[in-house]
Parts: structure tokens; C-alpha cells; sequence
């Protein structure tokens, strides 16, 4: 999720003090940039069945770190197998994100990361973010369908 200084924790990466399916270890005492956080559920651009405990997922956006003026879609799974659980629902999620151009990144608690590059990229960008991008343990996607 976000990126947190006081923590040196970098975007995108887990926190050391989340506890999956429970929420935060040091709730009460954490940073301030973590109690400013809000997720897209908590902003009020989702359903009350999209909210955390109930989907047990978290879904955010934040600028793409690959390709400036874009933004990027995160689904975190908060507790493990749900992203599979409400994959169709990810699925319509992804695609309709990935038809407006913003780039989706999947985020399950065990094994690797999934990065889906929206259609109408160039190429060389996608081939140049699945090479240079900072992307240990992911898996990345370039959708060829017509762009929107």
C-alpha cells in the first residue's frame, strides 16, 4: 500500500506490522501518514460488500510509478485464498480499470505479485517495466486487446 517514512517502508510493499485478517499490530501507536491513509472503500467510491473485513481484500490507487500521468489500481488480499474467492469480481474489476488505462496490480498474501499493463501501451514501455521495473516476484501482463 502506501509508503510509510516513518517505518522506511517503500510503496507497494507489506508492512512488518500488518497482521493478515487482523488489521495492524501497533494500532494506536502507528505513524501518521498510516492514520491519514484511506482505502478506495473509505474514500466512498465502493459498495459496502467492497468493504475491507467483508471482502477481505483492500483496493487503492496511486500514481504509476511506470509511466508518469497514469495511475495504478492495487487489490491487497488481507486474508489468504480471497483473491480467488472473489475472482470474478476482481476480474470485472481489473478489466474495467485496464479499459480506462490505469494499470492494475494484484497483491496475494503467498506467492507472486500479478502487474497488468493496460492496452495501448507502447511495447518498448511494457517490455522495458517487465525487464528494469523493480518487480521481484511478479508476474506482468500486457493486455494486446484494442485500446479504449
Amino acid at each position: 500500500m502506501i509508503g510509510v517514512n516513518e517505518l522506511k517502508k517503500l510503496p507497494g510493499e507489506r508492512c512488518k506490522h500488518a497482521s493478515p485478517g487482523f488489521g495492524c499490530k501497533i494500532y494506536g501507536k502507528h505513524p501518521q501518514s498510516c492514520q491519514s491513509y484511506k482505502c478506495l472503500w473509505r474514500l466512498g467510491h465502493l459498495e459496502e460488500e467492497d468493504k475491507p473485513n467483508k471482502r477481505r481484500l483492500i483496493f487503492d490507487h496511486m500514481a504509476c510509478p511506470y509511466l508518469v500521468g497514469t495511475t495504478q489500481l492495487n487489490i491487497w488480499e488481507t486474508k489468504r485464498g480471497h483473491l480467488q474467492l472473489n475472482a470474478k469480481y476482481v476480474k470485472d474489476l481489473t478489466y474495467a480499470h485496464l479499459r480506462m488505462g490505469v494499470w492494475v496490480m494484484h497483491h496475494p498474501l503467498k506467492g507472486p505479485r500479478l502487474f497488468y499493463i493496460p492496452p495501448g501501451i507502447s511495447t518498448d514501455i511494457a517490455m522495458r517495466v517487465r525487464r528494469d521495473g523493480p518487480l521481484n516476484n511478479t508476474r506482468v501482463y500486457y493486455c494486446r486487446w484494442p485500446a479504449p
